[in-house]
């Protein structure tokens, strides 16, 4: 709730505009080919060095 305190928005419009922000970076990265963090998650190795020499 990071705008909720400072600009009495409710919860459900907070939220709103959360995602339509994000949304709408995540479109402009797109369309200009801007790079944008992501997430790769490999499985099974969860950052051990023991999890390799198996």
């Amino acid at each position: 709730m990071a705008l909720s305190p400072e600009f009495k928005v409710t919860e459900w419009v907070n939220l709103a505009i959360s995602l339509s922000v994000g949304f709408s970076f995540r479109m402009l990265a797109i369309r200009y080919h801007w790079g944008m963090p992501k997430f790769d998650y490999q499985h099974g190795d969860h950052g051990n060095q023991d999890s390799q020499a198996h």
